[in-house]
């Protein structure tokens, strides 16, 4: 009930108000909230055009995938990416996604940014080590088991 109240309160906040990119990010979250997937997608998408933020962009992303719409959810992770290079969340993204993908460079490069950016992210090394055994990489998928086994 709170989340349809919210979404009330939120969709009396015009875009051009200041207050309008954060009425629009948090309408996008209630929707998830309450399962509507299209309201989440939309409030998002008026929130990027607002202001481009890379929580935004990475929630659409987010979004995407559900419906499954794998080439727009990795337009929206790497835009997250190009804004804010640290953002370990799409990093994470793009490596699952070009693992599923069976690109193994590119994940492995997504993977070992997110390493670097949280060296006790044991999900990161896991991936990493398994991108790199794909390219048979053995010395430094060694070493990044090594790293995951430490934490």
């Amino acid at each position: 009930k709170q989340y349809r109240q919210s979404l009330a309160h939120f969709d009396g906040v015009p875009d051009k108000d200041p207050r309008g990119f954060e009425a629009r990010t948090y309408a996008a979250k209630a929707c998830r909230e309450l399962s509507d997937r299209a309201g989440a997608v939309s409030n998002a998408e008026r929130a990027a055009q607002i202001r481009a933020h890379p929580d935004v962009l990475h929630f659409l992303g987010e979004e995407y995938l559900r419906r499954g719409d794998v080439q727009k959810a990795q337009h929206r992770f790497q835009r997250a990416i190009e804004l804010e290079p640290s953002h370990l969340a799409s990093h994470m993204e793009l490596g699952q996604l070009m693992s599923q993908q069976s690109r193994w460079p590119e994940a492995e490069a997504h993977f070992s940014r997110a390493a670097e950016l949280d060296r006790d992210n044991a999900p990161a090394l896991r991936n990493l080590a398994m991108s790199r055994f794909k390219q048979r990489k053995y010395d430094t998928c060694r070493q990044s088991c090594e790293a995951a086994l430490r934490l």
